[in-house]
């Protein structure tokens, strides 16, 4: 298994560990979304991390979908426009 790289940090988990919390912040005080969403113990807080990592990756995901959905408008990238035009 490979360590866990900063780019997968900062790109990956700090967007889910976000997510989540905006997610606590926001959903009425229910004990089960907010043992998970804010975590205050060493097993609350694994749990989250790897809601993190998992959300994280899918908000990776949604974001290239909302890019290449916007440029396609455009006619592609601007760094594509003098090959195709």
């Amino acid at each position: 298994m490979e360590k866990l790289s900063i780019y997968e940090f900062v790109a990956v988990i700090v967007p889910g560990v976000a997510f989540l919390f905006g997610l606590g912040a926001m959903l009425p005080t229910d004990y089960l979304f907010h043992v998970v969403l804010l975590p205050r113990d060493m097993g609350t807080a694994t749990v989250h991390l790897f809601l993190a990592f998992a959300l994280g990756h899918m908000l990776q995901v949604l974001g290239q979908l909302t890019h290449r959905l916007y440029w396609a408008d455009f006619g592609g990238l601007p760094t594509d426009w003098p090959f195709t035009r």
